[in-house]
Protein backbone atom coordinates (compact mmCIF):
# COMPACT_ATOMS: atom_id res chain seq x y z
CA UNK A 1 0.00 0.00 0.00
CA UNK A 2 1.01 3.06 -0.71
CA UNK A 3 2.15 5.20 2.96
CA UNK A 4 0.43 8.28 2.17
CA UNK A 5 -2.92 8.74 3.71
CA UNK A 6 -4.12 10.98 0.90
CA UNK A 7 -3.63 7.94 -1.42
CA UNK A 8 -3.53 4.48 0.13
CA UNK A 9 -3.74 2.79 -3.31
CA UNK A 10 -2.33 -1.04 -3.80
CA UNK A 11 1.28 -1.02 -5.48
CA UNK A 12 1.16 -3.25 -8.60
CA UNK A 13 4.23 -5.91 -8.65
CA UNK A 14 5.39 -3.87 -11.44
CA UNK A 15 6.35 -0.68 -9.43
CA UNK A 16 7.32 -2.77 -6.48
CA UNK A 17 10.06 -4.36 -8.65
CA UNK A 18 11.21 -1.34 -9.97
CA UNK A 19 11.63 0.45 -6.69
CA UNK A 20 13.39 -2.84 -5.78
CA UNK A 21 15.95 -2.06 -8.82
CA UNK A 22 16.33 1.00 -7.62
CA UNK A 23 17.01 0.39 -4.36
CA UNK A 24 19.40 -2.73 -4.21
CA UNK A 25 20.51 -1.73 -0.67
CA UNK A 26 17.05 -2.11 0.69
CA UNK A 27 16.80 -6.10 -0.71
CA UNK A 28 15.51 -7.50 2.70
CA UNK A 29 12.84 -5.18 2.52
CA UNK A 30 11.24 -6.14 -0.51
CA UNK A 31 11.86 -9.69 0.05
CA UNK A 32 9.03 -9.48 2.20
CA UNK A 33 6.55 -9.34 -0.45
CA UNK A 34 5.36 -12.19 -1.68
CA UNK A 35 3.73 -12.01 -5.30
CA UNK A 36 1.14 -13.91 -6.97
CA UNK A 37 -0.62 -14.15 -10.40
CA UNK A 38 -4.34 -13.29 -10.43
CA UNK A 39 -7.02 -12.77 -13.24
CA UNK A 40 -3.69 -12.84 -15.48
CA UNK A 41 -2.65 -9.58 -13.47
CA UNK A 42 0.29 -9.97 -11.08
CA UNK A 43 -0.01 -8.20 -7.93
CA UNK A 44 0.96 -7.40 -4.09
CA UNK A 45 -0.65 -10.42 -1.87
CA UNK A 46 -2.22 -7.96 0.94
CA UNK A 47 -5.11 -9.08 2.93
CA UNK A 48 -6.03 -5.68 3.08
CA UNK A 49 -6.39 -5.53 -1.00
CA UNK A 50 -9.51 -7.06 -2.98
CA UNK A 51 -9.18 -8.13 -6.23
CA UNK A 52 -12.81 -7.49 -7.87
CA UNK A 53 -14.17 -8.67 -11.39
CA UNK A 54 -15.39 -5.57 -13.46
CA UNK A 55 -17.82 -6.89 -16.53
CA UNK A 56 -19.31 -4.83 -19.18
CA UNK A 57 -20.90 -5.68 -22.92
CA UNK A 58 -16.89 -6.12 -24.08
CA UNK A 59 -16.20 -8.91 -21.35
CA UNK A 60 -14.73 -8.87 -17.85
CA UNK A 61 -11.56 -7.13 -16.53
CA UNK A 62 -9.96 -7.21 -13.26
CA UNK A 63 -10.28 -4.60 -10.53
CA UNK A 64 -8.60 -3.76 -7.07
CA UNK A 65 -9.63 -2.29 -4.12
CA UNK A 66 -8.86 -1.20 -0.68
CA UNK A 67 -11.61 -2.77 2.08
CA UNK A 68 -11.03 -0.11 4.32
CA UNK A 69 -11.36 2.56 1.44
CA UNK A 70 -14.46 4.66 0.81
CA UNK A 71 -17.23 4.01 -0.82
CA UNK A 72 -16.14 6.94 -3.07
CA UNK A 73 -13.01 5.57 -4.02
CA UNK A 74 -14.54 2.45 -5.06
CA UNK A 75 -16.94 4.16 -6.83
CA UNK A 76 -14.45 5.99 -8.93
CA UNK A 77 -12.16 2.57 -9.65
CA UNK A 78 -15.22 0.72 -10.97
CA UNK A 79 -15.71 4.10 -13.23
CA UNK A 80 -12.24 4.27 -14.06
CA UNK A 81 -11.93 0.25 -15.23
CA UNK A 82 -15.31 0.39 -16.89
CA UNK A 83 -14.26 4.02 -19.00
CA UNK A 84 -17.73 5.74 -17.29
CA UNK A 85 -16.58 9.22 -18.31
CA UNK A 86 -17.69 12.29 -15.54
CA UNK A 87 -20.04 13.56 -18.57
CA UNK A 88 -21.63 10.12 -18.80
CA UNK A 89 -24.86 10.43 -16.70
CA UNK A 90 -25.46 7.52 -14.07
CA UNK A 91 -29.10 6.77 -13.83
CA UNK A 92 -28.36 5.03 -10.33
CA UNK A 93 -26.33 2.39 -8.14
CA UNK A 94 -27.27 -0.48 -6.95
CA UNK A 95 -25.63 -3.72 -4.81
CA UNK A 96 -26.39 -7.55 -5.00
CA UNK A 97 -25.78 -9.64 -2.33
CA UNK A 98 -26.82 -13.34 -1.84
CA UNK A 99 -28.78 -12.63 -5.07
CA UNK A 100 -30.83 -10.03 -3.51
CA UNK A 101 -30.37 -6.68 -5.30
CA UNK A 102 -31.09 -3.20 -3.75
CA UNK A 103 -30.21 0.27 -4.39
CA UNK A 104 -26.99 1.37 -3.18
CA UNK A 105 -27.11 4.54 -0.86
CA UNK A 106 -24.54 7.16 -2.32
CA UNK A 107 -25.02 9.99 -0.02
CA UNK A 108 -22.77 12.97 1.31
CA UNK A 109 -22.04 10.46 4.20
CA UNK A 110 -22.10 6.91 2.70
CA UNK A 111 -19.47 8.13 -0.61
CA UNK A 112 -16.88 8.71 2.71
CA UNK A 113 -17.65 5.59 4.55
CA UNK A 114 -15.42 2.26 4.18
CA UNK A 115 -16.25 0.19 2.86
CA UNK A 116 -15.99 -2.71 5.11
CA UNK A 117 -18.53 -0.56 7.57
CA UNK A 118 -20.63 -0.89 4.66
CA UNK A 119 -20.48 -4.81 4.12
CA UNK A 120 -18.95 -4.67 0.97
CA UNK A 121 -16.76 -7.46 0.00
CA UNK A 122 -15.81 -9.01 -2.87
CA UNK A 123 -19.18 -11.13 -3.00
CA UNK A 124 -20.82 -8.15 -3.42
CA UNK A 125 -22.13 -7.02 -6.96
CA UNK A 126 -22.44 -3.29 -7.76
CA UNK A 127 -24.21 -2.47 -10.63
CA UNK A 128 -23.95 0.42 -12.47
CA UNK A 129 -26.96 1.78 -14.51
CA UNK A 130 -26.01 4.01 -17.39
CA UNK A 131 -29.41 2.97 -19.79
CA UNK A 132 -32.41 4.21 -17.03
CA UNK A 133 -33.71 0.84 -17.42
CA UNK A 134 -33.57 0.44 -13.77
CA UNK A 135 -36.07 3.37 -13.57
CA UNK A 136 -38.22 1.85 -15.99
CA UNK A 137 -41.23 -0.22 -15.00
CA UNK A 138 -42.53 -3.60 -16.69
CA UNK A 139 -46.18 -4.29 -17.23
CA UNK A 140 -47.20 -7.81 -17.47
CA UNK A 141 -51.13 -8.06 -19.00
CA UNK A 142 -52.10 -11.46 -17.94
CA UNK A 143 -55.65 -10.94 -16.36
CA UNK A 144 -57.43 -11.75 -20.82
CA UNK A 145 -59.37 -14.46 -20.69
CA UNK A 146 -58.59 -15.40 -24.40
CA UNK A 147 -62.11 -14.99 -25.38
CA UNK A 148 -61.05 -15.05 -29.43
CA UNK A 149 -59.39 -18.97 -28.61
CA UNK A 150 -62.24 -20.30 -26.53
CA UNK A 151 -61.44 -24.20 -28.11
CA UNK A 152 -58.37 -23.55 -26.00
CA UNK A 153 -58.98 -21.47 -22.69
CA UNK A 154 -62.23 -23.28 -21.91
CA UNK A 155 -60.65 -24.93 -19.18
CA UNK A 156 -57.39 -23.07 -18.64
CA UNK A 157 -56.48 -19.17 -18.95
CA UNK A 158 -54.91 -18.11 -21.66
CA UNK A 159 -51.41 -16.75 -20.31
CA UNK A 160 -50.79 -20.21 -18.75
CA UNK A 161 -51.52 -22.13 -21.54
CA UNK A 162 -48.47 -24.77 -22.58
CA UNK A 163 -45.87 -23.63 -24.89
CA UNK A 164 -43.35 -26.02 -25.43
CA UNK A 165 -44.15 -27.05 -22.36
CA UNK A 166 -43.83 -23.75 -20.60
CA UNK A 167 -46.77 -21.62 -19.39
CA UNK A 168 -47.14 -18.59 -21.80
CA UNK A 169 -46.67 -15.58 -20.01
CA UNK A 170 -43.26 -16.73 -18.34
CA UNK A 171 -41.89 -15.81 -21.73
CA UNK A 172 -42.52 -12.01 -22.08
CA UNK A 173 -41.76 -11.97 -18.49
CA UNK A 174 -37.99 -13.53 -19.36
CA UNK A 175 -37.93 -10.54 -22.37
CA UNK A 176 -38.18 -7.96 -19.26
CA UNK A 177 -36.21 -9.13 -16.47
CA UNK A 178 -33.36 -9.61 -19.71
CA UNK A 179 -34.05 -6.13 -20.63
CA UNK A 180 -32.86 -5.06 -16.90
CA UNK A 181 -36.36 -3.89 -15.50
CA UNK A 182 -36.37 -4.58 -11.92
CA UNK A 183 -39.67 -2.90 -11.28
CA UNK A 184 -42.66 -5.34 -13.01
CA UNK A 185 -46.34 -4.98 -12.52
CA UNK A 186 -48.25 -8.06 -13.45
CA UNK A 187 -52.18 -7.92 -13.81
CA UNK A 188 -53.98 -11.00 -12.83
CA UNK A 189 -57.12 -12.45 -11.91
CA UNK A 190 -57.42 -13.06 -8.46
CA UNK A 191 -58.31 -16.58 -8.67
CA UNK A 192 -55.10 -17.43 -11.00
CA UNK A 193 -52.59 -15.23 -8.93
CA UNK A 194 -51.24 -18.10 -6.90
CA UNK A 195 -50.97 -20.58 -9.81
CA UNK A 196 -48.56 -17.52 -11.20
CA UNK A 197 -46.54 -17.16 -8.39
CA UNK A 198 -45.91 -20.81 -7.88
CA UNK A 199 -44.53 -20.74 -11.57
CA UNK A 200 -42.32 -17.83 -11.59
CA UNK A 201 -40.92 -19.61 -8.38
CA UNK A 202 -40.26 -22.68 -10.61
CA UNK A 203 -38.69 -21.52 -12.97
CA UNK A 204 -35.75 -19.45 -11.29
CA UNK A 205 -36.29 -16.67 -13.43
CA UNK A 206 -35.21 -14.38 -10.61
CA UNK A 207 -32.87 -16.05 -9.18
CA UNK A 208 -30.79 -15.42 -12.63
CA UNK A 209 -32.41 -11.84 -12.71
CA UNK A 210 -33.17 -9.92 -9.33
CA UNK A 211 -36.60 -8.38 -9.71
CA UNK A 212 -39.39 -6.94 -7.59
CA UNK A 213 -43.31 -8.51 -9.13
CA UNK A 214 -45.79 -6.88 -7.71
CA UNK A 215 -49.30 -8.52 -8.58
CA UNK A 216 -51.95 -6.84 -8.75
CA UNK A 217 -55.48 -8.79 -9.37
CA UNK A 218 -58.30 -7.71 -11.59
CA UNK A 219 -62.25 -8.07 -11.96
CA UNK A 220 -63.18 -11.56 -13.64
CA UNK A 221 -64.63 -8.39 -16.36
CA UNK A 222 -62.83 -8.76 -19.51
CA UNK A 223 -61.49 -4.99 -20.62
CA UNK A 224 -59.20 -4.37 -22.88
CA UNK A 225 -55.98 -3.31 -22.48
CA UNK A 226 -56.43 0.54 -22.76
CA UNK A 227 -59.34 0.63 -20.03
CA UNK A 228 -57.04 -2.05 -18.12
CA UNK A 229 -54.42 0.27 -17.87
CA UNK A 230 -56.56 3.62 -17.34
CA UNK A 231 -58.62 1.71 -14.57
CA UNK A 232 -55.58 0.66 -12.86
CA UNK A 233 -53.17 4.28 -14.03
CA UNK A 234 -52.00 4.71 -10.14
CA UNK A 235 -49.83 1.41 -10.22
CA UNK A 236 -48.02 2.88 -13.07
CA UNK A 237 -46.06 5.68 -12.04
CA UNK A 238 -43.03 5.80 -14.61
CA UNK A 239 -42.62 4.86 -18.04
CA UNK A 240 -43.43 1.77 -18.76
CA UNK A 241 -42.94 -1.01 -21.28
CA UNK A 242 -46.37 -2.77 -21.51
CA UNK A 243 -46.21 -6.32 -22.82
CA UNK A 244 -49.15 -8.97 -23.57
CA UNK A 245 -48.85 -12.54 -21.61
CA UNK A 246 -48.88 -13.96 -25.46
CA UNK A 247 -45.46 -12.03 -26.69
CA UNK A 248 -43.11 -14.63 -27.31
CA UNK A 249 -40.33 -13.74 -29.44
CA UNK A 250 -36.45 -14.14 -28.77
CA UNK A 251 -36.12 -10.42 -30.19
CA UNK A 252 -35.00 -8.25 -27.68
CA UNK A 253 -36.77 -4.77 -26.09
CA UNK A 254 -33.69 -3.16 -25.33
CA UNK A 255 -33.31 -1.33 -28.72
CA UNK A 256 -36.95 -0.24 -28.56
CA UNK A 257 -36.29 1.22 -25.04
CA UNK A 258 -33.58 3.25 -26.62
CA UNK A 259 -35.21 4.21 -29.40
CA UNK A 260 -37.93 5.55 -27.05
CA UNK A 261 -35.58 7.42 -24.77
CA UNK A 262 -33.63 8.88 -27.92
CA UNK A 263 -36.27 10.47 -29.56
CA UNK A 264 -38.17 11.14 -26.51
CA UNK A 265 -41.47 9.78 -27.55
CA UNK A 266 -44.94 9.69 -25.79
CA UNK A 267 -45.23 6.28 -26.97
CA UNK A 268 -43.55 3.58 -29.22
CA UNK A 269 -44.56 0.27 -30.47
CA UNK A 270 -42.98 -2.26 -31.61
CA UNK A 271 -45.04 -3.86 -34.41
CA UNK A 272 -44.77 -7.44 -36.82
CA UNK A 273 -45.14 -7.58 -40.51
CA UNK A 274 -47.71 -10.30 -39.74
CA UNK A 275 -49.55 -8.02 -37.68
CA UNK A 276 -49.84 -5.39 -40.52
CA UNK A 277 -50.84 -7.84 -43.38
CA UNK A 278 -53.00 -10.86 -41.56
CA UNK A 279 -56.71 -10.41 -41.06
CA UNK A 280 -58.07 -9.18 -38.05
CA UNK A 281 -58.48 -11.74 -35.40
CA UNK A 282 -61.89 -12.99 -34.71
CA UNK A 283 -64.41 -11.64 -32.27
CA UNK A 284 -64.64 -11.97 -28.76
CA UNK A 285 -66.89 -14.78 -27.40
CA UNK A 286 -68.31 -15.49 -24.10
CA UNK A 287 -66.53 -16.59 -21.58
Amino acid sequence: MCPAKTCAIPYRCESVLALAAQFPERKGFFSKFTLQAKFSMQTLRDDSVSIGQCDDDDGGMPMEYVREGSLGDLIREIRRVLKILATDKIYGYYRVDDGKKKSLDVTKETIRSPCSALNITENTTILVDTTAMHEMQGVLLCSGGGTRMPALTQHIQKCLLPVVGVPMFLYPLSSLLRTGITDIKIFVREVFQPVLEKEVKKSKLLEKYPANLEFITVSQEDNGTADLLKHHHNKITRDALVVSCDFISDASLIPLVDFFRATNSTLVALIADTCVSSPAPGAKSKK
